[in-house]
């Protein structure tokens, strides 16, 4: 089985405003998610999806909470899927090397960074190369996503 990946291109708002409401989405379809970042982006995500939007829950926790595997939504630095996720957040450029356990993996990058999206069309090309399936979804200014070339 090979790996479904989906790359987000942010260039109308910051990770902190639109990682949440990805993981709304993910979290309303019963998907199981590891998001994988630095420490400082786990973080302000932890708290950005606790505040992003007023009257709504989107549970999750962090590797290092009690009780991370009864999480939906895992936020970590590292790649162990202690919630048996499903899917593979990436928000920090890094290239994920293994297809297993992850069945889907989105990697989201800052558009508005050159290096950014230098680095984002070498992970694309060597997924490629793995014969994973690729998609490609570019933020649009409303900040909703549009599929692209």
């Amino acid at each position: 089985m090979s790996t479904a990946v989906r790359f987000y291109h942010l260039l109308s708002t910051p990770l902190e405003k639109a990682l949440p409401k990805l993981m709304e989405a993910a979290y309303q379809n019963g998907v199981k998610t590891l998001i994988h970042g630095r420490e400082d982006q786990v973080e302000s995500l932890d708290r950005a999806i606790w505040t992003f939007h007023p009257g709504k829950f989107v549970p999750h926790g962090r590797d290092i909470d009690p009780y991370p595997d009864e999480q939906p939504i895992c936020l970590t630095t590292g790649f162990h899927p202690v919630n048996e996720a499903s899917l593979l957040v990436i928000v920090n450029g890094y290239t994920y090397e293994e297809a297993h356990p992850f069945a889907r993996l989105f990697d989201v990058f800052d558009g508005t960074d050159d290096e950014a999206v230098a680095a984002a069309r070498q992970r694309w090309a060597k997924y490629k190369e793995r014969g994973w399936s690729l998609e490609y979804f570019r933020q649009k200014d409303d900040g909703s996503w549009e599929t692209g070339k």
